[in-house]
């Protein structure tokens, strides 16, 4: 072997010796972020939003179906998806009186709003609701629109649920956050909870009769 290649494979050793602990370290680095991804917390995403159309030859807010968008943020597929849905009117007129607009989806899972089997990251659904204080404009009665989810992490099958919901008040639609300093909020979310155990329960027992709904 000459001098050339002999300097050649020196050189090249020198490089790998000191190359070597840095490529092993990004190696590692990076499998330690895959698997730490797959353990993160899902950002599961709601917007409540009303869609445009021509109505009657005039472009604008269609206010009888505002539509909500459920959207994966990352960073980890979800699977088993399912929202159940109840609107509520809350009369302002009639002492706050609550009034089951409509339901969809049951704690069972016999009947849903929305079902994915997978919803990956940077995915989403979207669906049409129903506000009902479009029906009675000339009346005070605020909208309300309740989604139960639940939601499993691909990686482990860990198991997520919370509610959201939505307030539509003058057709100006408010997130809970958003609404909750209103003065009618209190007196709303009171009602609502009283009408939501009633709910669950006529929901239940008509599951129990009719168990093919």
């Amino acid at each position: 072997m000459n001098e050339n290649i002999k300097n050649i494979i020196n050189v090249l050793f020198d490089i790998l010796k000191t190359w070597a602990p840095i490529i092993i370290a990004i190696i590692a680095l990076w499998n330690s972020m895959s698997l730490n991804k797959k353990f993160v917390e899902p950002e599961i995403i709601t917007t409540l939003k009303w869609t445009y159309k021509d109505i009657n030859g005039k472009y604008g807010p269609d206010l009888y179906n505002p539509m909500l968008k459920i959207f994966n943020n990352g960073p980890s597929k979800v699977v088993s998806l399912d929202v159940i849905y109840y609107t509520y009117s809350v009369d302002f007129d009639n002492n706050a009186l609550v009034i089951l607009s409509s339901s969809m989806g049951s704690t069972k899972g016999n009947l849903k709003f929305i079902y994915k089997k997978e919803l990956d990251v940077f995915d989403y659904e979207e669906k049409g609701s129903w506000n009902m204080s479009a029906d009675f404009p000339q009346h005070h009665i605020v909208s309300v629109n309740v989604f139960d989810i639940k939601y499993y992490r691909e990686s482990d099958m860990k198991e997520y649920k919370r509610k959201d919901i939505y307030f539509i008040d003058n057709s100006v639609i408010y997130t809970q956050k958003e609404y909750i300093n209103k003065d009618t909020y209190d007196k709303a979310i009171s009602n609502l909870e009283r009408a939501s155990i009633e709910n669950k329960a006529f929901i239940e027992k008509a599951i129990t009769h009719y168990p093919n709904i």
